[in-house]
C-alpha cells in the first residue's frame, strides 16, 4: 500500500550519501527513516540555536554524527558564545572517521 506521507526527492553528493547510509546502517534503520531522523535532528537544532539568539551563516551541515546529546548541547553552547561558522562537511567526516 503507497504511503500517503509527502515525499521529498533528494541528491546527494557521493560523500554525504555513503555517510547517511553508514548512519541507517548503524541504526539498523532505511535510508528514508535515517534521512527523516537528520532533517527533525537539524530542524530542532535549527529552533534551539534560533532561541538561543544565534544565527547561522552555513550552507550546509551533516548533522549524522550530532546524535548525542551532550554533543548537542556543548554546539549550542559554542555557537552562543561564538556565532562563526560551522566547519565544512569534509572536516565534519575526517573528524569523525567516516570515509
Amino acid at each position: 500500500m503507497p504511503s500517503r506521507r509527502p515525499r521529498v526527492n533528494l541528491v546527494l553528493e557521493p560523500t554525504l550519501y555513503q555517510a547517511l547510509r553508514a548512519l541507517a546502517r548503524r541504526e539498523g534503520v532505511s535510508l528514508s527513516e535515517a534521512a527523516r531522523r537528520l532533517i527533525r535532528e537539524a530542524l530542532e537544532l535549527r529552533d534551539a540555536l534560533s532561541e538561543a539568539g544565534v544565527h547561522r551563516r552555513t550552507r550546509a551541515v551533516d548533522l549524522g554524527a550530532l546524535a548525542e546529546d551532550a554533543f548537542l548541547e556543548a554546539v549550542v553552547k559554542e555557537r552562543a558564545e561564538n556565532p562563526a561558522p560551522s566547519i565544512p562537511h569534509e572536516e565534519l567526516l575526517r573528524r569523525f572517521g567516516i570515509p
